[in-house]
């Protein structure tokens, strides 16, 4: 574990590079080792910045609020901090004797945080509201000013959008869909700040990686036992055999293509609150935002794959919204048991109608209430427990893209000529019997420095031969390839297809130490424009699955 024991007045030193550790590890019981947040607890955990409980529990699903992510945010800043005894208030709802005081008081006189705005109030009366639930924006602001990152004079109508775009300038934003007034769960905080420690030390790629459940596994086992030893005491050590089973889920639930005729991934996920008695799952009830024609059914399970419910659509004309509500009334001998004081974390999936059984591709699925109805088995209390969002989106589809690589050099000698190979990429592709999946269209993102000339660029598909011309818009530094389904971009599925991103480079005088990368940067969601458009001959897709950046080119010097 780093120690940290720098003053408040060490936030104004340089950032300095840190050695961190990123590898699974067997902490928390509710911590699945291939989950997206598990990379984030596992680092945030060996550093000594959070903790489980007791019995082995980190409770991911738990809201943070604007006290503890403050904690959580100084003790992950690359200068550290060790938090001044005095606790003098510096808010009026921050009294000098509270936990947190220290840590509030300190970023405040940091400029850190101010306090919630209130014109009628002057300034000094402004309050912290440390039990409020802390929101994507405000940890955002409070990381990126405690790591110094640029922040770009950007328009934007919410105050928050200079501190995002900071942060996707790093590469170090939730590679999720949110919107800024989303509240933070421990998994969230944990995954966050993950982010901004691993960017600092230089292995955000790693990082993400490990958020994909992919790590290099190449440090020693024993260099990360003893990490864990110096850890929490409310935690144990790894288990190899725990952490060689691969999760039935991606949880939390992230944007997935559903394709058509299969069995999902996670849609959404929460917590089912036990009581203290034990009680039994009589109904489920889902209500999506909009009708999706190729659903079968949902299907309600725990996180190890045991169902509790499928549900069915509503069929009944009782209420407008019909088309969009999935239930299932269980019957006794079906019925989940909820144990005494235990809580069960449950998944729902869903199940995709197939072709032949109008399956269809481009709809778009997302959930907007999960409802569940319990019954205690000692007393008969009828409990009704709602699952919290918001859930991401998904999209129908007759295939997917996956395994998108750099085929070339890590890096190469930045060399003049024409057709000089700037970047390979590779791509893998799944698909239905008798359906077709394109490449239409990729946006690069370019990095430059010195006085090295690149144009006419141009991408190529490695096996035919056939190439399309590419656009360069030097104001955002990308370079876009259109068009490509017409010319280079049939897939064939089972084999990767490779395309070569070629321009002419021109070396002139003063060119030595220039350098140029091209990346796929972007991996996008259902809703917004990432770096890759593909069809399946149905739908037309704007993202692929996955974190961002996609993949980093060679780096040519």
């Amino acid at each position: 574990m780093l120690k940290r024991t720098l003053l408040i007045t060490a936030l104004l030193v340089p950032l300095t590079a840190l050695a961190i550790e990123i590898q699974p590890a067997d902490f928390y019981s509710d911590v699945r080792a291939g989950s997206s947040e598990a990379a984030g607890i596992n680092l945030l955990t060996r550093e000594g910045i959070l903790q489980g409980y007791g019995d082995r529990h980190f409770g991911p699903s738990r809201l943070v609020n604007r006290a503890e992510f403050l904690k959580i945010a100084i003790l992950a800043s690359p200068d550290g901090y060790e938090p001044d005894g005095s606790g003098q208030g510096c808010f009026p709802d921050v009294k000098g004797d509270m936990w947190f005081a220290p840590y509030v008081c300190a970023a405040k006189a940091a400029g850190i945080v101010s306090g919630n705005a209130n014109p009628k109030l002057p300034q000094d009366q402004w309050t912290f509201n440390p039990a409020d639930t802390v929101t994507y924006d405000a940890a955002l602001k409070m990381l990126i000013l405690l790591y110094r990152h640029p922040i770009p004079d950007v328009a934007g109508d919410d105050w928050a959008e200079p501190y995002y775009q900071a942060a996707v300038n790093k590469g170090v934003d939730l590679p999720i869909r949110i919107t800024f007034d989303t509240p933070m769960t421990r998994g969230m905080a944990a995954r966050l700040a993950g982010a901004f420690i691993a960017e600092n030390a230089g292995k955000l790629s790693e990082y993400r990686l490990a958020e994909a459940g992919k790590y290099n596994t190449a440090s020693s086992s024993s260099s990360s036992e003893s990490s864990s030893s110096s850890s929490s005491s409310s935690v144990s050590s790894s288990s190899s055999s725990s952490s060689s089973v691969a999760p039935l889920f991606t949880l939390p639930a992230v944007s997935h293509f559903l394709v058509v005729g299969s069995t999902t991934d996670a849609l959404a996920s929460g917590v089912l609150r036990s009581s203290g008695e034990s009680s039994k799952v009589q109904l489920v009830q889902v209500k999506l935002f909009s009708e999706v024609r190729s659903l079968e059914r949902l299907e309600l399970v725990t996180e190890n794959g045991q169902l509790i419910a499928s549900l069915l659509r509503r069929v009944t004309t009782d209420t407008p919204d019909y088309k969009q509500t999935f239930e299932a009334q269980v019957q006794p001998e079906n019925q989940f048991t909820l144990p005494q004081d235990t809580d069960v974390r449950v998944v729902l999936r869903a199940v995709v109608r197939t072709v032949e059984n109008a399956g269809f591709s481009d709809e778009l699925l997302q959930v907007r209430t999960i409802s569940i109805t319990t019954k205690s088995d000692a007393t008969n209390q009828t409990i009704n427990t709602p699952i919290s969002g918001p859930f991401m989106k998904h999209q129908t589809a007759f295939g997917r893209l996956f395994g998108i690589t750099r085929v070339s050099p890590e890096t190469a000698p930045l060399v003049a000529g024409t057709g000089v190979v700037i970047g390979s990429y590779s791509f893998s592709s799944s698909a239905l019997p008798g359906k077709n999946l394109k490449l239409r269209q990729l946006v690069i993102s370019l990095a430059k420095s010195g006085s090295a000339t690149v144009n006419n660029w141009m991408l190529v598909n490695r096996a035919s031969g056939a190439s399309v011309p590419c656009t360069t818009n030097e104001q955002f530094m990308t370079v876009t390839c259109l068009a490509l389904d017409q010319a280079v971009g049939l897939m064939t599925v089972g084999t990767p297809f490779v395309v070569d991103l070629k321009a002419t480079v021109f070396l002139g005088a003063g060119s030595q130490g220039s350098t140029v990368e091209t990346s796929l940067a972007t991996a996008g969601s259902p809703e917004s424009l990432g770096s890759i458009e593909w069809t399946d001959e149905s739908g037309i897709f704007r993202w692929v699955e996955g974190p961002s950046p996609i993949v980093i080119g060679t780096r040519l010097q």
